[in-house]
């Protein structure tokens, strides 16, 4: 399912959200954003090694810490 594809029901579910968790709407689209890419990266078959490193690796992986970070860092 993909949420965004409903403007209208998406917008209510990140004002929701950001609000549940004390964000800016904004954090939590983004971070919708990220972990979309992350699952369709995930999904490609490839000989190449892809390494997803950094904080929010850290934040989403192994919830180590609790960021929302402007980037994702991939090797």
């Amino acid at each position: 399912m993909l949420l965004h594809k409903d403007k209208d029901i998406f917008q209510e579910l990140v004002t929701a959200a950001a609000s549940d968790l004390g964000l800016e709407n904004f954090q939590v689209e983004k971070d919708y954003y990220v972990s979309l890419f992350l699952k369709e990266l995930a999904k490609l078959e490839s000989n190449i090694s892809i390494v997803f490193k950094g904080g929010t690796s850290l934040s989403k992986c192994y919830s180590i810490i609790d960021r929302f970070s402007e980037d994702i860092d991939l090797a």
